[in-house]
This record gives structure tokens, sequence and C-alpha cells, in this order.
């Protein structure tokens, strides 16, 4: 039995088309989002920002399209610039003036990330 050429196109089509396919998925992730991690208690973060009002109870990150990112770190009130990449689910947050250190981030979910170097957990907001 022979198989006619249209058919035979159609499964070597298929059959390329599959083995590009992934089978581990990775989570979803999305540019232009801001992440929190909330460094004290809602009573506790009152309490410090009675005493100063520039501090800042959350820490934030977010990740533009074009490759940049911006921190506000530490409880400080200064976003600071630099550049990332991602590599699976891993982003790395590159050195800059600004950033004496990479900062890692591994992606949990599209609303969710870990801090690889202090285990802390990042929302969505």
């Amino acid at each position: 039995m022979t198989i006619s050429y249209p058919v035979r196109c159609v499964c070597i089509g298929l059959i390329g088309l599959l083995s590009t396919c992934n089978p581990l998925i990775e989570p979803a992730f999305d540019t232009e989002r801001r992440y929190k991690h909330e460094l004290y208690s809602p009573d506790e973060c009152v309490r410090i920002s009675q005493a100063n009002a520039e501090f800042n109870c959350s820490e934030v990150v977010y990740f533009n399209a074009n490759g940049t990112a911006g921190l506000l770190l530490g409880g400080g009130d200064i976003i600071v610039s630099a550049t990332y990449q991602r590599k699976g689910q891993k982003i790395t947050v590159q050195p800059s003036t600004s950033l004496p250190e990479e900062i890692v981030f591994r992606v949990i979910t599209d609303g969710e990330l870990v801090r690889m170097d202090d285990n802390t957990r990042w929302f969505i907001y």
C-alpha cells in the first residue's frame, strides 16, 4: 500500500511540528507587571512609618518588556534601575552602578516569584 504525496507531506509536517514542542511547560510570566514583598506586618509597618515617614514597608520589582527592571529594595524610597534576563524559570537582574550584586528570582506562577538568595515570596499587585 502506498501513501499519497499530500498525506506524506502532512505527516512529515506534523512530525516536525510535534518534535519542536517542549514537554516541560514553564509557568507564564508577563512583563510590565509589578511584584511586591512585604517587609513587615501591617501593625509593624504603621509603627515604623510613624517614626520615619520616608521608610517603605514593601519591596517592589517590575520588569519591562525591553529588558530593564526597576527595584525598590530594603525599605528605601529610591527605585534602582537595572537590566534583566530570563532563562526558563529563572530571572536574573544584572548588577549595575546602583545595584552592587545580581538578584535572581524564580517564577512560580504568573502572579508569584521567589527571590533565590533569601527565599522571599513576591506577589503581583
